[in-house]
């Protein structure tokens, strides 16, 4: 018997959903000492290994149904999963866990979600349909409420949280240090840039302008480059694209590293410029100041919950607009760090709270508790 079975895009490489999964195993452990936690997995024996869970394979329907009989609740894991921009797989996959679940009498969370878009005619009856037979719903960012409000989920009462990947602790610096080291990369008399990109169609005119920036920047401040890919081998090409357009030195990591590495990593960096959301909440578990290009509305909520604003979207990257606002972050780290500790206290507190509305529901609550 599982007290909790957690789904989502888990095994695929994409350090955002492992800091999520991370997220959510830590936070229950912290909680819950000796939780039996099991995950739908598209790599269910390394998943087992990493986070000492039992690995449910993703794709294997009889597993999936056996599991979801043997838990007390469904978690719908952190994430962009309920959409249908890419396509309507996405939404068809887990609202069809959902509504296995229903049908196995298992209760069911949406836990620290974020939602939409949801535009097609099947995407949105199916959201009405089916999310509304949902028992407890909680949402990363104030639009994901309101996507809730516009497709028609009216019940249960959802709740806004915040982001499972930042209840994570971070390492120590030593061990960012560490793999520095064995990375080749030590600091020197300039700041220490890290970059996070994905791939991203028809993006000449954002990789230029990116690779404007940093050039400049560079110049400027006699600064080193660095990428940091969160999803292999994707973002290395990603990286190589913008590489190719500069004319300063850089790096690129290419190694796979798990997620607490990930971030012990960028935590040695002076300056990060991410468009990969989790590269952005690592720098702020880790003190870094950062700079943002939006490319989803959760880009600009999370900066603005931290008191930034994005450099704009990747739509109309301008390279003089984000090198402006790479000298304004590192020229203004001191207020940066100054108000970083009470908003990243805050954010914490609300993504464990969804943990433990997703305790409450185990005993026999409704996890009524929260903000609208």
């Amino acid at each position: 018997m599982s007290d909790l079975l957690v789904t989502g895009y888990y095994g695929f490489n994409n350090a955002g959903d492992e800091a999520m999964l991370a997220g959510m195993v830590q936070t229950f452990e912290r909680l819950r000492p000796g939780l039996k936690l099991a995950v739908i997995t598209g790599a269910p024996a390394k998943t087992a290994r990493r986070y000492g869970v039992a690995g449910i394979p993703r794709w294997n329907p009889v597993a999936i149904a056996a599991a979801i009989r043997r838990s007390r609740l469904l978690i719908i894991g952190g994430g962009s999963l309920l959409q249908d921009v890419t396509s309507l797989r996405s939404i068809f996959y887990y609202l069809g866990l959902v509504q296995l679940a229903k049908l196995l009498g298992r209760p069911v969370m949406l836990y620290g979600n974020g939602i939409g878009p949801v535009t097609t005619l099947p995407g949105r009856l199916l959201m009405r349909a089916v999310a509304n037979q949902l028992d407890l719903i909680t949402v990363r960012d104030p639009l994901s409420l309101q996507a809730l409000r516009d497709l028609g989920v009216t019940r249960p009462r959802a709740l806004l949280t915040a982001d499972p990947a930042l209840s994570l602790s971070p390492p120590p610096p030593a061990e960012g240090r560490r793999l520095m080291q064995a990375e080749g990369l030590k600091k020197g008399d300039g700041p220490l840039v890290g970059v996070s990109v994905r791939p991203y169609p028809g993006g000449r005119r954002l990789q230029a302008a990116l690779a404007e920036a940093l050039d400049r920047y560079a110049a400027r401040y006699g600064a080193k480059t660095v990428f940091i890919p969160m999803q292999l081998p994707a973002d290395v090409q990603a990286a190589d694209q913008v590489r190719s357009l500069m004319r300063t030195p850089s790096r690129v990591i290419a190694s796979h590293y798990e997620v607490q590495q990930l971030m012990g990593i960028v935590g040695q960096l002076d300056l990060l410029v991410g468009i990969r959301f989790h590269a952005l909440v690592f720098a702020s578990l880790t003190g870094v100041p950062m700079v943002g290009l939006s490319y989803d509305p959760k880009v600009d909520g999370f900066l603005s919950a931290l008191g930034r604003q994005s450099a704009g979207s990747i739509e109309d990257a301008d390279g003089e607009r984000v090198l402006a606002a790479m000298v304004q972050a590192w020229e203004s780290r001191e207020h940066f760090y100054a108000g970083l500790a009470d908003k990243l206290r805050e954010l914490r507190d609300l993504s464990v709270h969804s943990a433990r509305l997703a305790l409450e529901l185990t005993e026999g609550g409704r996890g009524s508790g929260g903000q609208a």
